[in-house]
Formats: structure tokens, sequence, C-alpha cells
């Protein structure tokens, strides 16, 4: 799972987590975009979204992925 901050378009802006991403402190989750990364069969597969500004979404410690 990948986090990149709209302020920042370097690779090396990317916060990339294999199980758990932990952001930095006062990330603003709402000015970036997300990326999760997946093998399916013999495919790697990608989903890139973002957290919509109007959403009132609640931040918790620890958001699970699992398959």
């Amino acid at each position: 799972m990948t986090f990149q901050s709209d302020n920042c378009q370097a690779d090396s802006c990317k916060v990339t987590e294999k199980e758990a991403l932990q952001l930095p402190e006062k990330t603003n989750i709402y000015q970036g975009s997300f990326t999760i990364q997946y093998r399916e069969n013999n495919l790697t597969r990608s989903l890139s979204f973002r957290i919509p500004a109007d959403l009132k979404a609640t931040t918790v410690d620890t958001i699970t992925i699992s398959r």
C-alpha cells in the first residue's frame, strides 16, 4: 500500500508499506492518493483511490486489508 501527497510528486515522498501504512503525524489524508498493489493469478494489479474532501471520515490507528 502506498500514499503519495499532492504536495510532492517525487518517489521519495511516497509512504509505502507491505501490511500496515504508517503515515507521518498531521498527514492530510484528503490531499493525496492511496494505491494498493496485489497479485491475482499471475497478474500484478493495482487499485488507486482518493478520499473525497467532502467525506467526513474518522481516522483510526489501524486499517487492515485482508485477502
